[in-house]
């Protein structure tokens, strides 16, 4: 009965003992989580507001990577209505798009803009009127605005230089172009609709300059005699280590040309 007694005031003084995990986690952890001394707070409050970084993260290249391969895919595959239609809805879409357009640019071993400004200060007369047909931040207007009338359409004005509208139908007059342009533009299952519409403003002897992905066109002589009912070839260039091709057509006649769609395949990149 002693003993047990005895035993009984040993436990009753005994202090509490912390499980095994909790009592070995400072020793586990040490050096290697620091720990807030309010654990009670949310963690975004316990988080410098100007360390938080998500842009350059891997997760969110990852997203923005998708988001411009779907938006790419979306006005590769669907007609330009649904497309103008689309970033009308969410103009925000338009600037995501192109984030992950300059991304891609930066690797080209040129740039057809640099081109195309230097055939129109070349070969047209000061005063001369161009089209700039799918012009993104209108980057053609900005180099030939000083000497030249430059008109820049898109689905959405990212700049005062822009006209937002569906490239297929743009508000200009008949035969009031000396130029125009489709630099990396022709997108979208009905893409000859925008040739269509650069012929009907452009004057005859006007200039219609094309810049397109190489890897897009199967057969680029069939492409460029697809042209010749309204147009003839002044140059048509298809060099391998340049990544584009170049098409500089002459308008002859007002009829409009019938062109198949399927020339040009859509541009997709991969999913990595």
């Amino acid at each position: 009965m002693r003993r047990a007694r005895n035993v009984i005031e040993r436990v009753v003084d005994m202090k509490p003992i912390r499980p095994f995990a909790e009592k070995n986690m400072g020793k586990r952890n040490k050096g290697k989580f620091r720990q807030h001394p309010d654990t009670r707070k949310p963690i975004e409050k316990l988080t410098n507001s100007s360390q938080r970084t998500t842009t350059h993260t891997p997760g969110a290249q990852s997203l923005e990577g998708s988001r411009f391969r779907w938006l790419n895919e979306s006005l590769y595959t669907e007609d330009s209505q649904k497309s103008f239609q689309l970033f009308q809805g969410d103009p925000s879409l338009f600037e995501a798009y192109h984030r992950g357009f300059r991304s891609q640019a930066a690797n080209w071993p040129s740039n057809p803009v640099q081109d195309i400004c230097s055939f129109a200060k070349s070969k047209l007369t000061h005063g001369s009127s161009i089209g700039d047909f799918g012009c993104g931040d209108a980057q053609i207007a900005q180099n030939l605005n000083k000497t030249m009338t430059v008109h820049s359409f898109d689905l959405v004005s990212v700049n005062p230089l822009v006209t937002a509208c569906n490239i297929a139908k743009v508000p200009l007059e008949d035969a009031s172009l000396d130029m125009a342009v489709f630099s990396l533009a022709l997108m979208g299952i009905d893409w000859p609709k925008f040739i269509h519409e650069a012929s009907r403003c452009l004057k005859l002897g006007g200039i219609l300059y094309i810049a397109e992905v190489q890897s897009r066109v199967a057969d680029f002589d069939l492409f460029c005699k697809s042209f010749l009912t309204s147009f003839e070839i002044i140059s048509a260039e298809n060099i391998r280590e340049k990544y584009f091709v170049k098409l500089i057509l002459k308008k002859k006649s007002n009829k409009m040309p019938v062109i198949n769609s399927e020339l040009l395949k859509p541009c997709l990149y991969k999913r990595r």
